[in-house]
């Protein structure tokens, strides 16, 4: 199995330079690579997926193609419990987590890196979304379990994210995409769009305000999907006993490939999904009546 291809297999051995086991299920083959300690059962690597298979039987080969796995199966999950000073500082626990491709990818990465060699590496993980942030209490769990998504825990000591406008504190309500950009930058493009793999990517924020403030006139970031291919869900709300921020979102890629002319069409999705990400909310001061 190999590169995508179209027309007469060569018998060059270039041509196919991956090899893997097939099995028939009913109407279908499934593709096992036994040989890859941390793929999922029944998941290649996003190399060899979406591509023309050649499979080999006493009468000569079939040629059939190796489906992509779905967005759910390659999960990042980031977990935040955070507390905000009245002057935008957020501090609090962090849990991150990453299954299927994302976890497999990692997992390659710091399998063979001492712990210290780990923690440097998140640091600079996260220093790409918060570059002014400082952590502490690192904990990486399950680098080297076949089956176990990587988990990865650690302490925000400070991050600034508030700008103070008058009286009043704007914030977001994503800190993980402080600095979020369109994966698609560019206006134009002539060849046809490929991403590595279907997603999912899941936030459960909780942020909890400062004393002095309350939050202001409100609304969540707009949802918006097209079916089958993408999905944007965010939601906001607040716990108005304990004055706590929450906020989650789900956001799903769910197809790869798409011809150079509906790149505009995608292209405007991602700009929608990153203005949604940046946005904020406003906090009033408490009256002191």
């Amino acid at each position: 199995m190999g590169p995508r291809f179209t027309g007469t297999v060569a018998s060059s051995s270039f041509m196919m330079p991956n090899r893997c086991i097939s099995v028939r299920l009913g109407d279908e083959w499934r593709f096992f690579d036994p040989a890859d300690k941390y793929l999922p059962i029944g998941q290649l690597s996003w190399e060899e997926q979406g591509v023309a298979a050649m499979i080999t039987n006493r009468n000569g080969f079939e040629r059939t193609s190796v489906k992509v796995s779905s967005s759910e199966a390659s999960k990042t999950l980031r977990k935040g419990r955070f507390t905000l000073s009245n002057k935008g500082i957020l501090s609090g626990s962090v849990s991150l987590e990453y299954t299927g491709h994302f976890g497999v990818d990692l997992k390659w990465i710091l399998d063979d890196e001492s712990v210290s060699g780990q923690h440097r590496y998140v640091e600079e993980m996260i220093a790409n979304f918060w570059p002014n942030a400082e952590i502490s209490s690192i904990v990486v769990s399950n680098v080297t379990h076949p089956f176990m998504p990587l988990k990865i825990s650690f302490v925000l000591e400070s991050l600034s994210i508030g700008q103070v406008v008058g009286g009043d504190l704007t914030i977001p309500v994503n800190p993980f995409e402080l600095l979020a950009t369109s994966e698609l930058p560019e206006t134009k493009r002539h060849s046809d769009l490929f991403f590595k793999f279907a997603k999912t990517e899941v936030d459960d924020i909780e942020i909890t305000l400062p004393k002095d403030f309350e939050l202001g006139k409100a609304h969540a970031p707009r949802s918006f999907e097209m079916d089958g291919i993408f999905e944007y869900k965010p939601r906001l709300g607040i716990k108005r006993r304990s004055s706590t921020l929450v906020y989650s979102r789900s956001y799903s890629l769910k197809v790869v490939d798409f011809p150079s002319r509906h790149y505009e069409t995608i292209r405007q999705l991602f700009q929608n999904k990153t203005l949604e990400d940046r946005h904020k909310v406003s906090l009033k001061r408490k009256s002191s009546e």
